[in-house]
């Protein structure tokens, strides 16, 4: 799979990283059918691309338009995509309960390993999409979802702790764990980093270069990017 068709001159392991990730999208993952992983992918993209963005206090699937609605998946769901996606740095502990509580309604109510999961994945997508976006390229075109049902499988000790979600106990930094008790979209994302950013053996290693740049380089464009994204982290 070559997802990108350009003479510039990508890395192979950014092109590998992502052409994993965008295949990983098809399949059943841990919480989620590969039909709907999908259509989170999707939606992201909708959230991205619409012409008007609906304030971080309107809810996207109660906007009477089409384009809002992807229909393999729960309105609580799609609005947690269309907030992650634009207004990350609105965020809120009562929000993500009543995303985790359907917005009242129990039958579209997510669980805290189905948000985790999602989250993953919208943060894969927007990276992705945001790359391609970057370099003036065709985003990765998606592949036919495979058949199969999610594993609906949690870790051993995964438990609420520091986070608001649950996750797997461990010595690392919470930023590092924050999707631990999702550990297929855990590793996937982390492989991500690792090809944009640096390997986690890395994070701590001061003296790390990252190809052409500096660590120092590396880290006022992460500052910089993570100011223009609205990470409180």
């Amino acid at each position: 799979m070559d997802i990108y068709e350009t003479e510039l001159p990508i890395r192979d392991d950014l092109r590998a990283a992502q052409e994993a990730t965008v295949l990983g999208w098809s399949r059943p993952g841990t919480w989620w059918t590969g039909e709907q992983r999908l259509a989170i992918v999707t939606e992201v993209r909708r959230a991205r691309d619409a012409d008007e963005i609906p304030p971080p206090w309107v809810r996207a699937s109660e906007v009477e338009r089409p384009d809002l609605h992807a229909h393999a998946l729960p309105a609580a769901a799609v609005d947690a995509i269309w907030r992650l996606t634009n207004h990350p740095g609105t965020l809120t502990a009562d929000w993500y309960n009543k995303v985790v509580d359907g917005f009242g309604d129990h039958s579209a109510a997510l669980t805290p390993l189905e948000y985790t999961e999602l989250v993953a994945l919208v943060a894969q997508a927007n990276c992705i999409d945001r790359f391609a976006d970057g370099l003036s390229l065709d985003r990765p075109t998606l592949p036919q979802p495979v058949e199969g049902e999610p594993s609906r499988s949690a870790p051993d000790g995964v438990a609420s702790r520091d986070h608001w979600v649950p996750t797997v106990e461990s010595d690392v930094r919470e930023v590092v764990k924050a999707l631990s008790g999702v550990p297929a979209e855990h590793a996937a994302s982390f492989q991500l980093a690792a090809a944009h950013y640096l390997p986690v053996s890395q994070l701590y290693d001061l003296t790390a270069d990252r190809n052409a740049l500096t660590r120092m380089q590396v880290e006022l464009v992460a500052a910089r990017t993570s100011k223009l994204n609205e990470c409180f982290y």
